[in-house]
């Protein structure tokens, strides 16, 4: 699906005012609501988004401690792909339980798929390694750390996932709605406007967009650093 058409899916929707949450805190007004999921093994919580990004110009490392520091944590690929899911619906809540605006919803897809210039981008939690056994590719996510050091929650085989780069692209949607417990689009997927590059050993993962492309690149360097790329604060919802 064109991008263009992606946008037009999301003005027009219509909710209702506000849904129900226990607590409320100031703080919160700035996040989005993601009710939490499971995508067959793997299920998380329900999370805080914040609408905005932060921590520009740092590497995937310092990135991942700057959001630990601030008892927050960075999406993974499977959350990221929810969180774009949701923006299509249109359906948005602020940590309050505050129906969020039409136009913020439509200006975070914007500041996402729209191609831009200069390069942006925000990192993802995915950490990509080769099993020396078998020489098959995993995925390690949900970084936490402890003394001082990065470790994965979770990891998992990939498994039904595209392993070649397809650019100039696959279909937004069809990535979208994949309910793989990885959140990577399947092999299958169709042809598309929205770039991929695949995962390879010791990548990293980061959503971008510049002036001739957007797309997912999974085929990072962790020590990248960019003034425009940055990273989302998350957090469990209580």
């Amino acid at each position: 699906m064109p991008i263009d058409q992606y946008f037009d899916k999301l003005e027009g929707v219509r909710t209702s005012d506000k849904i129900r949450f226990t607590s409320k805190s100031a703080n919160d007004k700035g996040y989005i609501f993601l009710e939490g999921k499971s995508h067959g093994s793997y299920s998380y919580r329900d999370l805080l988004i914040s609408c905005e990004k932060s921590h520009f110009g740092l590497n995937w490392f310092n990135a991942h401690h700057a959001l630990h520091r601030e008892n927050s944590f960075m999406l993974n690929i499977r959350q990221y792909v929810d969180f774009l899911s949701l923006l299509k619906i249109g359906r948005g809540f602020d940590g309050n339980g505050q129906r969020i605006d039409e136009s913020i919803l439509l200006k975070m897809a914007y500041d996402i798929l729209e191609i831009k210039d200069p390069w942006q981008g925000e990192w993802l939690d995915a950490d990509f390694k080769v099993n020396p056994t078998d020489k098959s590719l995993i995925i390690n996510y949900d970084h936490r750390t402890f003394n001082n050091k990065l470790q994965p929650a979770h990891f998992i085989l990939l498994e039904d996932y595209l392993s070649d780069n397809k650019n100039p692209g696959i279909d937004l949607e069809q990535w979208i709605d994949t309910l793989t417990r990885h959140g990577l689009p399947p092999s299958n997927i169709k042809s598309g406007n929205l770039w991929y590059f695949a995962p390879i050993n010791n990548s990293v993962a980061v959503f971008f967009a510049n002036s001739g492309r957007a797309g997912l690149d999974c085929n990072r360097g962790a020590t990248y650093r960019s003034p425009g790329l940055g990273v989302r604060r998350v957090k469990i919802k209580t």
